[in-house]
């Protein structure tokens, strides 16, 4: 979007070099049963409740690489949101390197109610049927799903153990994917911290079970006395090439 994403951290996730698409990409340890304290509701909502809540403006790069960090296609993208309004109306827009327009999607999220989509595509942008969510953008490995963070919504989750990404001890929660779904995941499995109630990373399963796609937080900067994520990979299965999701600029927008 959550793999960018794009979520407030309180704590900095230690950076490291760029992993070959055919080497195991940042994985976890082996899991431990866990007597939780909170259920998988209370972490998802903890979760969200560490994005800011002022309107803020993030912009970034999309960069896809393949081998040894060769670029093979760039994109900018444009997050405007106010995650401390209700309703919460958070605009998503993907340009070429140039900045000309290429698609933009809007989500409305009411208190109680499905969230509402509308899509645009086109320089100038021009209105077009909302695309599946799941459907990669602009040739990357990275879909609506992810660049919206939408999984952080979903609801029903449990939680099946603990774990540990990169020094963060985590609970592992999977949620099942909603009914109006397209059916290519049938679970998403996250990674939240325990002691920072934040996303490290995310993994999509189909219905046997098979991973599809990994998304995980590589880096991030302190702005304004809050960590954000600077940088988030996510990754295909199997695996064609990578994508990078790298924030510039997260500054304020007093017109939201």
């Amino acid at each position: 979007m959550k793999l960018i994403q794009l979520v407030s951290i309180i704590a900095c996730v230690a950076s490291s070099g760029f992993c070959e698409p055919d080497e195991p990409p940042p994985g976890t340890i082996a899991s431990k049963p866990v007597e939780p304290a909170v259920t998988a509701q209370q972490l998802l909502d903890n979760a969200l409740a560490q994005l800011p809540g002022k309107p803020i403006v993030i912009s970034g790069d999309i960069i896809v690489r393949k081998r040894r960090g060769v670029v093979v296609r760039k994109r900018k993208f444009e997050i405007s949101v106010n995650w401390g309004a209700s309703p919460v109306v958070a605009r998503y827009a993907i340009r070429d390197e140039s900045g000309k327009d290429l698609e933009q999607l809007i989500i409305t999220r009411k208190s109680g109610s499905a969230p509402e989509f509308k899509y645009a595509k086109g320089s100038p942008l021009k209105p077009a049927d909302t695309p599946d969510l799941l459907e990669t953008v602009q040739g990357s490995d990275m879909t609506w799903l992810d660049l919206t963070l939408s999984f952080l919504w979903w609801k029903n989750g449990t939680i099946k153990g603990s774990d540990e990404i990169r020094g963060f001890k985590c609970y592992m929660v999977d949620i099942p994917a909603p009914k109006d779904s397209s059916g290519q995941y049938a679970r998403v499995r996250l990674w939240i911290g325990k002691k920072i109630n934040v996303m490290l990373q995310a993994e999509g399963y189909d219905s046997t079970n098979k991973l599809l796609r990994r998304l995980w937080v590589r880096s991030c900067k302190k702005i304004d006395n809050t960590w954000m994520v600077k940088d988030m990979e996510v990754q295909r299965f199997p695996v064609i090439h990578r994508t990078k999701l790298h924030i510039n600029e997260v500054s304020s927008d007093t017109q939201l």
